[in-house]
């Protein structure tokens, strides 16, 4: 997750704080080259919003969580689809990766559903 941009510019600090923030998705390509792509947060569905704690664990022991991400204008595209999987991998922000599945990220302030 990021904040901002990462482009300096005379006032950094502040032009970094108008931006909204962003996700980093990683994937492969068809080669098994890396392929990252960042989107804005509030384009992306999270997948835990409004589940239970029971609903909540029942996900998390599927091999893969589908991650959607809403296209940049409603109505211009179709949606894309991640697949995360929960169970295998390293995660290095549980707290922000889960606050992001949940929908209680401070990027999502301000969100329309």
């Amino acid at each position: 997750l990021k904040e901002g941009s990462a482009t300096p510019t005379a006032n950094h600090q502040t032009a970094r704080a108008a931006l909204p923030w962003h996700l980093r998705v990683s994937t492969l390509d068809a080669w098994g080259k890396r392929v990252d792509t960042d989107v804005e947060l509030l384009r992306v569905a999270p997948p835990l919003l409004g589940k239970d704690d029971a609903q909540r664990r029942a996900i998390f022991q599927q091999s893969l969580l589908p991650l959607t991400v809403r296209p940049l204008v409603p109505g211009t595209a179709s949606d894309e689809q991640y697949l995360v999987s929960p169970r295998f991998g390293r995660v290095f922000d549980r707290e922000s990766i889960l606050a992001v599945l949940d929908g209680t990220h401070a990027g999502y302030e301000g969100r329309a559903e």
